[in-house]
């Protein structure tokens, strides 16, 4: 009898809790179908991926069998490897501009000797200028890193609501010292001497200490009107190996 009642005691307690228990995790909600989606979208790449099949040949490039027109076209597809919910742009140099839900992000591209193509995915602007007194931009554009005769050079062209700019940056005189400039035009055309026909005759020059990245440089000098911060990431260009 004492059994029976310490049987019945146990299963007031400990069976009551269990039924309790299960009770409480069935009324336990499902998440809700936006909330699902919300968990997918996160679970999703937040930045462009590389076409299927181009292999890595540096630490965010990316090589191209194709053209790089083909590859335009490819990142342009209903299919393309970019965020879910991106659109994809091309900006004036060719290279692809996404605006994804997590932010924007750039590719690249430069035509290689051999007929393919290279290209970088970037999730931070390749070009960056800030500061009083010159012209300021946070841009994903071509970005040339190169030595012309002995001489440690950068620069890239960027949009403005006046038309074309371009940063350019030389090593000085001056140990760790760059001389750097943003004139009105195209790089390439400052590179051969030549003025971009149209473009303004606005020049800015000045001198900066840098700092190598990784990937780039980065200058903090005293600009023509107070601290000027420019940030330059390395980027495919066209001859480029």
């Amino acid at each position: 009898m004492k059994r029976l009642a310490g049987l019945a005691l146990f299963l007031a307690v400990f069976g009551g809790a269990a039924i309790v228990r299960a009770r409480h995790d069935a009324v336990i909600p499902y998440p809700a179908d936006e909330v699902s989606a919300a968990l997918e979208r996160l679970s999703q790449p937040s930045v462009p991926r590389p076409l299927p099949g181009d292999p890595a040949i540096a630490v965010g490039w990316y090589g191209h069998a194709g053209t790089c027109d083909e590859a335009r076209v490819a990142y342009q597809a209903p299919d393309a490897p970019i965020p879910t919910g991106a659109s994809v742009t091309l900006d004036a140099a060719g290279n692809v501009q996404v605006a994804a839900p997590y932010g924007p992000a750039g590719i690249v591209l430069a035509e290689t000797a051999d007929g393919g193509c290279d290209y970088a995915i970037e999730s931070a602007p390749t070009l960056v200028i800030s500061g009083p007194g010159v012209r300021e931009t946070a841009s994903f554009s071509t970005v040339v890193c190169s030595t012309i005769l002995g001489i440690n050079i950068a620069g890239g062209d960027f949009e403005t609501a006046d038309g074309p700019f371009y940063l350019a940056a030389a090593l000085g005189d001056t140990p760790d010292t760059w001389k750097i400039g943003i004139t009105g035009g195209h790089f390439v055309d400052g590179l051969q001497g030549k003025k971009t026909p149209g473009a303004s005759t606005e020049e800015t020059q000045w001198t900066a200490p840098v700092t190598t990245t990784s990937n780039g440089y980065v200058f903090d000098g005293q600009g023509p009107a107070g601290p000027v911060h420019v940030e330059i990431i390395c980027t495919p260009f066209k001859g480029s190996t």
